[in-house]
């Protein structure tokens, strides 16, 4: 073989690789030794028995997530509540600086038991920052359209309506509200509300702005906002509420739980 012939195989085969794929864990000997997940949740481990104590109640990280900058890094994790509903929610690796204040406010109020000790908010700390996963999943900052591989998506918070190629997940420093929710059907909305707004120019002009925010990212224009002003019981909240129902709204309050005032 010449050297020629011998340097242009290699080259090949260097171009040719794969890049090597990340393990389940970015520490698996250390976290074995210090961590283990039972059934009752994380433990820190010690070799005196005594020394040994629980740290929260038992989830998983069912991905690694980043930006399309490769940067906003974070952690898709899920659990089980005392009712045994399951939750999923993204955590910014960001969070996991400090103490996780900001992540076990989180994780107890979707019903994950915590251990209060100070030893146990620094074990889960240190658990959290070296964990990782083989799977991944690209993150967001925000609501709406986002442009994935150059593929378009629509992201709410629990829902993305589009094909990515991967996962796509909201990422926020807090917790977003559960307020894009579906009651009913497109025809009782139509039938109820739609029809009773022919011939009110307010109405539909609300109607039609709620409809046309979704819109905006695809033909390339940019968002805005309108005024109404007028007396009192002259009929500004029940605009909002018109343009609210397109939307979503929460148990209880409707459409109106939508409604920033």
């Amino acid at each position: 073989m010449t050297a020629g012939k011998g340097k242009r195989q290699v080259r090949a085969a260097i171009d040719a690789a794969q890049p090597a794929q990340a393990t389940d864990s970015a520490a698996p000997a250390y976290l074995a030794s210090r961590f283990s997940m039972r059934p009752k949740g994380l433990f820190r481990n010690s070799d005196d028995p005594n020394k040994s104590f629980w740290i929260c109640g038992p989830f998983a990280i069912e991905a690694e997530l980043r930006d399309d900058e490769k940067r906003g890094w974070g952690l898709l994790i899920s659990w089980h509540d005392r009712d045994g509903n399951r939750h999923e929610e993204a955590f910014g690796r960001a969070l996991f600086a400090g103490e996780c204040a900001e992540v076990r406010s989180r994780l107890a109020d979707g019903g994950l038991s915590l251990n209060g000790a100070q030893s146990a908010r620094q074990a889960l700390a240190e658990y959290l920052n070296l964990a990782a996963s083989i799977r991944r999943a690209r993150s967001v900052p925000r609501v709406g359209w986002h442009m994935i591989g150059g593929r378009p998506v629509f992201v709410l918070p629990d829902t993305t309506f589009g094909d990515a190629g991967e996962r796509v997940i909201l990422q926020t420093d807090a917790r977003e509200p559960p307020l894009f929710n579906v009651a009913g059907t497109v025809a009782d909305w139509r039938d109820n509300i739609g029809l009773l707004c022919c011939g009110n120019s307010r109405l539909l002009f609300a109607a039609s702005c709620a409809f046309a925010g979704p819109v905006l990212g695809i033909v390339g224009e940019d968002g805005g906002g309108f005024n109404l002003r007028g007396a009192s019981r002259s009929g500004k909240s029940t605009v909002l509420k018109v343009a609210a129902s397109v939307c979503g709204g929460v148990a209880g309050a409707g459409a109106s739980g939508f409604i920033r005032q």
